[in-house]
């Protein structure tokens, strides 16, 4: 029997060792471990931190009362109680100044900071508030910064030359707490009173149509103290806040 050539072996060796990886190629299975950027990335998404939001309610003052809510407060003197409950529950259904400017600020401090994206809220409303932020952290998890707006006082006060005519005045103060550093990081007060050219506005325009007129003027104290805040925090060196 003739013999094949060394050569012709080798061809045929070679082609047999190509058609078994081929072949093997075919039958790996794709790896389902994920590339180790995707990985990292998750890694980051798992150990952002929160922005915890503080809420409180609002302080009730009888100045922020219309004429004839004030009028059934001092002629019912057998229903006191009730009727402080009553006018309590009216101050509390206005539109809420820290709880605005805590929504429009909330926005900017997360993405100034790279925070999740959903703050989570810590509420002591209807409860004393503690003295300590350290105490806002129980069972929150892993925060990084406290969102505290806290309005400290406002109402409705008389013009200096016509007492049937009001201002709203409003003292807000706003603090960014890193919670990291224990210190405060952006620290803004608010304070709006009568403006120079404002005759202020009558009990009729302030309360009539559902008090529309005082709803607005609350809105638009509260969003004007947010920008402020907005504009501190944005001095800090962190880019990208809007106003």
């Amino acid at each position: 029997m003739r013999k094949m050539p060394l050569n012709m072996v080798l061809l045929v060796l070679s082609l047999s060792l190509l058609a078994a990886c081929d072949t093997a190629s075919h039958d790996v299975k794709p790896s389902s471990a994920k590339p180790v950027q995707e990985k990292q990335q998750e890694a980051v998404v798992a150990k952002q931190s929160a922005l915890l939001v503080v809420q409180e309610d609002i302080p009730v003052n009888d100045s922020l009362l219309s004429w004839r809510d004030r009028a059934g407060r001092l002629v019912s003197f057998s229903k006191g109680t009730e009727e402080e409950a009553r006018a309590r529950a009216k101050v509390a259904s206005y539109p809420n100044p820290a709880e605005i400017g805590e929504n429009s600020s909330a926005k900017n401090v997360v993405a100034a900071y790279g925070l999740m994206e959903t703050p989570r809220i810590v509420s002591y409303k209807e409860k004393p508030k503690p003295e300590s932020w350290k105490s806002y952290l129980k069972g929150q998890g892993d925060v990084a910064y406290i969102l505290d707006f806290d309005v400290r006082s406002w109402g409705l006060e008389p013009d200096s030359k016509n007492k049937s005519r009001y201002h709203l005045e409003m003292d807000m103060v706003m603090r960014l707490i890193n919670v990291e550093k224990g210190s405060v990081q952006v620290n803004q007060t608010c304070y709006f009173a009568r403006e120079f050219d404002d005759t202020g506005h009558s009990q009729y325009e302030l309360f009539g149509n559902h008090a529309e007129k005082l709803y607005a003027m609350i809105r638009s104290r509260s969003e004007d103290c947010a920008r402020q805040f907005n504009k501190k925090l944005q001095s800090t060196g962190k880019a990208d806040v809007s106003g």
